[in-house]
C-alpha cells in the first residue's frame, strides 16, 4: 500500500518524497526592466532563473527578492567580413527583504549581435554564458545572505517574524538558509516544528471549513479540490477525525457522479486515507508553496 500511495502522490504532485535533507537558500526573481525592451527583460529573467537554480531555490514566494534593471550604452556597428553591432550593457542587481537593508550592485557586460534588436534580444543568453559575470552576481547574493542571515539566531528570528505575520510560505523558504551554516540542525528542527504547528492550526481552522463547503457542493471539480485541501491536514493533527468525516462526505457525493469521475475521486481518497505522518511531512516540504 505504501508503494502504491507513493506512486500516486508522485503522479499527482511530482516527487513528494524526494526532499533533500539539505536545501538551498531561496529567493524570488522580482521585476526585471531593461530600458523599455520587453524581449530583453524576458530573456534576462528566464536565463537568470535557469542559472540561479544551480545554487538557489528560485521560488514564487520567498523572503529575499532579486530585482534587475539594465540599460545599453552606445551601440556601434562594425563593418567587415560580417556586419555586427556591439555595446556594453549595465545590469543593476538589487536585493531586498522586509526588515533588511536594500543592497545593489551594477555590473557591465559586453554584448554582440547581428543588429541592435538581435543584440538586445540575446542579452539574457550573453549574461548566462558569462561565467565571470555570474560569479559576481552569486558573490553579491552570498554577501547579502551572510550579512543578514549568517547565523542560526538571525534565521530563527526572521522565521518567527514571518510566522507572526502569517507568511507561511516565506517562513518555509527560510529553512534552507540553515543548511549553509554549521551546527544549525537543532535550530532548524525547532523552527520547522514551529512552522508545522502554525500550519496545523491553520489546517484545523481554515482548511476544514473550506473543504467542507467544497464537499457539500457535489461537483467533480469541487470534490477534487476538497480532497486536495484535506491532504493539507496532517494525519496526526487534532482535527484528523474531522478531516476523515469530510472525506467520507466526499466519498458519498462521488458515488452520485458518473463512473469515471467516481473512480478518479476514489483514487485521490486512497492517498488521503493511506498517507502516514512521515510521508505527509515530506509531501508538505515539497508542496507548501502551493498551499498558501
Amino acid at each position: 500500500m505504501r508503494i502504491m500511495v507513493s506512486v500516486m502522490l508522485t503522479l499527482l504532485f511530482g516527487s513528494p518524497f524526494a526532499f533533500a535533507q539539505e536545501a538551498k537558500p531561496s529567493l524570488v526573481i522580482g521585476q526585471v526592466e531593461i530600458e523599455d525592451n520587453a524581449f530583453a527583460a524576458r530573456g534576462v529573467k528566464q536565463k537568470l532563473e535557469n542559472r540561479l537554480k544551480k545554487d538557489y531555490d528560485v521560488l514564487s514566494s520567498s523572503y529575499i527578492t532579486l530585482h534587475v534593471t539594465g540599460n545599453f550604452g552606445e551601440m556601434h556597428t562594425i563593418n567587415g567580413m560580417d556586419t555586427y553591432t556591439v555595446a556594453d550593457a549595465d545590469l543593476t542587481y538589487s536585493l531586498s527583504a522586509e526588515g533588511l537593508p536594500n543592497r545593489s550592485k551594477t555590473l557591465s557586460i559586453k554584448c554582440k549581435g547581428t543588429n541592435e534588436k538581435d543584440l538586445a534580444t540575446k542579452l539574457g543568453t550573453t549574461m548566462a554564458r558569462d561565467r565571470a559575470h555570474y560569479d559576481e552576481v552569486h558573490a553579491f547574493i552570498q554577501e547579502y545572505i551572510q550579512e543578514n542571515l549568517g547565523t542560526c539566531p538571525k534565521i530563527t528570528s526572521v522565521i518567527n517574524e514571518r510566522l507572526a505575520n502569517h507568511e507561511m510560505a516565506k517562513a518555509n523558504s527560510l529553512l534552507g538558509y540553515y543548511d549553509a551554516l554549521s551546527n544549525c540542525q537543532e535550530a532548524k528542527s525547532s523552527a520547522e516544528q514551529a512552522i508545522l504547528d502554525k500550519h496545523q492550526a491553520y489546517a484545523c481552522d481554515v482548511i476544514i471549513k473550506k473543504s467542507t463547503i467544497l464537499a457539500n457542493s457535489g461537483s467533480r471539480q469541487d470534490l477534487s479540490k476538497a480532497i486536495d485541501m484535506l491532504l493539507m491536514v496532517p494525519p496526526d493533527a487534532p482535527c484528523a477525525e474531522k478531516a476523515i468525516s469530510v472525506s467520507e462526505l466526499v466519498s458519498k457525493k462521488a458515488k452520485e457522479l458518473d463512473g469515471y469521475s467516481t473512480q478518479q475521486l476514489q483514487k485521490q481518497l486512497v492517498i488521503f486515507n493511506s498517507i502516514t505522518p512521515a510521508d505527509w511531512k515530506a509531501w508538505y516540504r515539497e508542496n507548501y508553496s502551493k498551499i498558501y
